[in-house]
Order: C-alpha cells, then structure tokens, then sequence
C-alpha cells in the first residue's frame, strides 16, 4: 500500500500548492502588500529544485493576475479540501504502519482535524511570510527574465537561512504528523529517528531527480506543455515516499523484538 498512499499523497499535495498561493497572492492584493507572495514563494521554493520551481512560481505570478480579490474565499476553500485530504491520507498512511488495528469510527471529525491542520498552517506561513516582507527587501522569486546577477535580498547567507529554516519546518511538521496527527503515534524521541532519515533521503532523491531531470530526462522533452504539472508530481511523490520510508523505519524500531 506504501506507493499508492505515497502517490494519492503527492496528488494531493501538489494540487493543493497553486490555491495555497494564489489565496496568499489574493490576501496580499487585498492587504496592498504584494510583497508577502515573494517571501512565500521564497521561503517554500528555496527548498525546491529550480527545474520544477522555476515554473510553478511563474504559473502562480500568472494565475495570481488573472484573478480578483473576489476569488479569494473560493481558493482558500479549494486549499483547505485539497490540503485536508492531502493530511487524511498521510494519517491513514502513518496509521498503516503504527495502528493498523485502530477502529475506523471517528472518520468525520478526522476529516474537520485535518482541515483544521490544514487551515493553521496556511494561516501560519501567510503570518510567516508578512513578517519576512515587512523586515525585508525582497524581489519576485520567479521575475519574466531570469535576472544576469542576483537580486538585492537573494545573496548566500540569506538563501543559508531560508534553506535551513525550511529544513527546519520540515523536520517540525513531519515531528507533529508522526506524534499527533495519527492515532497509535510515538512520541517525539521514539518518532525523531524516522523524521531524521525522511528529511535525509528527502534531501538526496529530491537533488539526484533534478540531476536525472536536467542530464537524463529533461521534463519538457518528455511531456511537453505538461511538463511542469508532471516534474511537480514527481517531486512530491518522491517526497511522500521518504516520508512514508522513515515512519516503516520507525514502526520497526517500536517493534518489541521476537
């Protein structure tokens, strides 16, 4: 079941990343502060291979203008759902490997948690990304030409820092999946070695796929227009798959030996 939860996962996830953008995009245009969908954008892409972040920033620069402000309760709604589903599923995978025998019964109000994660979440990065814009400088990720030397705000102890904090949150939101989100969940200490290993191999699959994306098979060679929504798929399922490997290793580890 590992590779279908980790694909249902990535689904959900990577659908759930444009109505997540495009609703902070729409607050900070309500708000007169576009500058907050910068320090968004460069606070999660700085985490991402510029392959595949590259064109997602631009499909939300382009997204974001196309829409008004009265789109706004509608995207955060579809970002709820598709985030929400996007947690259950990562709970009943957690639950797979550490209360397979759990009741089913609840299943409803599962569900409204997730939303719930899902919706201080968002509210937390939109917090996040307003403090980072009203302290910083900070230029668009994604600007219509890719710029001949880097922008003011973009030098290397900047992007050391958006890296490392965005490996920090990582770390802190898989601690909290794997403790509090699904039932049967270890606590921190038994869960951390799990979390270490995911964030690891996360790490290295993520940077060996844009090495075989950029060297091997280049997306737009493969799928054409399609080429970004599919190198996004991937993405995420390669993530969700060493998420999914860390909490079998620590399923493993919690099993009284024989």
């Amino acid at each position: 079941d590992g590779a279908a939860y980790a694909a249902l996962l990535a689904m959900s996830a990577a659908f759930a990343i444009l109505p997540l953008f495009l609703t902070i995009a729409l607050a900070a245009r309500w708000l007169e502060d576009p500058e907050i969908l910068y320090a968004a954008e460069r606070g999660v892409f700085a985490l991402w291979p510029k392959l595949i972040a590259r064109p997602v920033a631009l499909a939300i620069e382009a997204a974001s203008r196309d829409l008004s402000t009265a789109a706004l309760p509608a995207m955060a709604l579809a970002f709820l759902v598709l985030a929400g589903n996007a947690l259950d599923v990562l709970r009943r995978a957690l639950e797979r490997f550490y209360a397979p025998a759990a009741s089913p019964k609840g299943a409803l109000r599962q569900r409204l948690r997730a939303f719930g994660y899902a919706a201080f979440a968002a509210a937390i990065a939109f917090a996040v990304a307003a403090l980072v814009a009203a302290l910083t400088d900070l230029p668009p990720t994604a600007p219509a030409q890719e710029p001949i030397a880097p922008p003011p705000g973009a030098g290397p102890l900047l992007f050391a820092a958006q890296t490392l904090g965005g490996l920090a949150l990582v770390a802190g939101s898989l601690l909290v999946a794997h403790t509090r989100l699904a039932r049967g969940g270890l606590t921190v200490r038994a869960a951390a070695p799990g979390v270490a290993v995911s964030v690891g191999v996360w790490i290295a699959s993520v940077n060996l796929l844009a090495l075989y994306q950029i060297h091997v098979a280049p997306p737009q060679t493969l799928y054409g227009p399609f080429a970004a929504a599919f190198a996004t798929l991937l993405f995420f399922f390669v993530g969700a798959c060493a998420l999914l490997f860390g909490a079998a290793l620590n399923a493993t580890l919690a099993r009284p030996p024989a």
